[in-house]
């Protein structure tokens, strides 16, 4: 079965992707340059960082093969808490 086949729409190149993704984040979010940026993953590397999913997307699939590379927003995955105390 090739990659573009795949029932669950993940390539072996977009999951290497997400991958090294996950393992740079605490790294990324550390970049005030990236903090927040829509990132373009291709081969397991940073191509690019953008402000809108929009204008990442278009330039991931104007520079890349679509099973190949991915776009994830650079935020952090521990949620806020925030106490509601004396509102009530």
């Amino acid at each position: 079965m090739s990659d573009a086949d795949r029932s669950d729409g993940l390539s072996r190149k977009k999951e290497e992707n997400v991958r090294h993704f996950r393992q740079r984040l605490p790294d990324l979010l550390d970049d005030p340059l990236l903090r927040e940026k829509f990132v373009v993953i291709h081969d397991e590397r940073v191509k690019g960082a953008f402000d809108t999913f929009g204008v990442a997307l278009r330039f991931a699939l104007a520079n890349f093969p679509m099973f190949e590379v991915i776009v994830q927003q650079v935020v952090t995955l521990r949620p806020i808490v925030v106490p509601v105390v004396g509102l009530f």
